[in-house]
């Protein structure tokens, strides 16, 4: 949870604040703690699911699938699908896609823990790509929901997304 030292606007000492808002008893200035929208989208072919290796932290090294932020103005499955082609190159209409659940989250960036609110699709395709390069994408792999390792997996909303999409299989 964020909290204030300080009013972010006018400086003054920050009493306790509850956990919805923080506002200042100086100037007034009100700031609410509202989660960041984001999307994961697992892309199947039968039993098989990519996954990417995150080449970033937090949790570089780790398996998420293919998502991110909801940009300002763009609903989540504009942002499913964009966030699709920019780290894989995969061009999947909105129709294709799936509801599978959603989920809240707290992602760690640069020592400031973000609240997140995160929405997974799912989409089968014919094919995967063989290899594509993207600065956040260390690489993709393939794996079978059967035989999939949470250990390995990024971010508890994501396994819980694998869980519900896989029917509780996995090792």
């Amino acid at each position: 949870m964020i909290t204030f030292n300080h009013c972010p606007s006018c400086g003054a000492p920050a009493r306790p604040h509850i956990e919805k808002y923080f506002e200042c008893t100086r100037c007034g200035y009100t700031y609410f703690f509202n989660a960041a929208a984001a999307v994961g989208v697992i892309v199947s072919r039968g039993d098989e699911i990519l996954l990417l290796k995150r080449n970033r932290d937090p949790q570089k090294g780790l398996y998420a699938l293919p998502g991110g932020f909801v940009d300002a103005r763009e609903s989540l499955l504009g942002a499913a699908r964009r966030e699709l082609y920019e780290e894989v190159g995969m061009d999947i209409p909105e129709s294709d896609f799936r509801f599978v659940s959603s989920g809240f989250n707290t992602y760690l960036y640069k020592g400031v823990p973000y609240c997140t609110c995160d929405a997974f699709f799912s989409a089968q395709v014919c094919s995967f790509p063989e290899y594509y390069e993207a600065e956040e994408v260390a690489g993709l792999a393939l794996i079978r929901i059967s035989e999939l390792d949470y250990d390995t997996i990024a971010f508890d909303s994501i396994k819980a997304a694998l869980r519900t999409f896989g029917g509780g299989e996995a090792k």
